[in-house]
């Protein structure tokens, strides 16, 4: 006795079809009704019991009945992996959603400029997340000039993932921070961007955008 585990994958041939392309007298006993996620191949007495749970086929018994099992059960399984694989996250109802946010601030304190949570039944892929400090005008003196993008988990705490920040006090001193492709959000999972600026006088720019693809969950 043999087990083996293959991932599934897509069929290309009926039964009927897989049958005469091997030129083997096999039956082909599924019993629906009990449980359509199992196959059994029978030839001269031996046996092949094949079983699906959505990812993956497992098969168990006599792998000399077929010359190519993965192939040959992708063929026998027509319906049961087309009705049953789940598609990629980026094939399940997407929907992109992206933001932005500038703006031209003197001294300010910690203030919310940009926010985004997570739908019900959906998922969300932070596919681009930026934030950027830029001084315009001189301070005197400067102090911390940030953005800051935030994560707050579903009923847990927050904590910061980006930031941009300046200390100097030059026209034109600059931080821009960004990252890609990296978060996956669940439900309720809320981002946001703030800005604060301790300086006297002076201004900066605040600048914050993201762009996610939010898909079924």
């Amino acid at each position: 006795m043999l087990t083996s585990v293959f991932h599934a994958t897509p069929p290309r041939a009926t039964v009927a079809e897989f049958a005469a392309m091997t030129e083997m007298h096999v039956n082909i006993l599924r019993d629906v009704a009990k449980n359509p996620n199992i196959i059994q191949i029978l030839k001269d007495g031996r046996t092949l019991t094949v079983t699906y749970d959505g990812d993956n086929m497992r098969f168990i018994g006599d792998r000399s009945l077929i010359p190519s099992v993965p192939e040959a059960l992708q063929m026998a399984f027509p319906y049961e992996l087309e009705s049953q694989s789940r598609p990629a996250w980026y094939d399940r109802n997407p929907k992109t959603v992206s933001e932005g946010y500038k703006g031209t601030l003197t001294p300010h304190g910690v203030t919310k400029r940009l926010t985004y949570t997570c739908p019900t039944d959906r998922k969300a892929m932070v596919e681009v997340l930026q934030c950027q400090t830029t001084r315009v005008t001189a301070a005197a003196p400067a102090g911390l000039s940030d953005s800051i993008w935030w994560i707050v988990p579903a009923g847990g705490s927050g904590d910061w993932i980006l930031r941009s920040q300046i200390y100097t006090n030059n026209v034109g001193d600059n931080s821009d921070q960004a990252v890609g492709a990296s978060l996956m959000l669940q439900k309720d999972d809320t981002i946001y961007g703030e800005s604060s600026d301790v300086s006297t006088g002076g201004s900066c720019v605040h600048c914050f955008s993201y762009k996610i693809t939010e898909f079924d969950a």
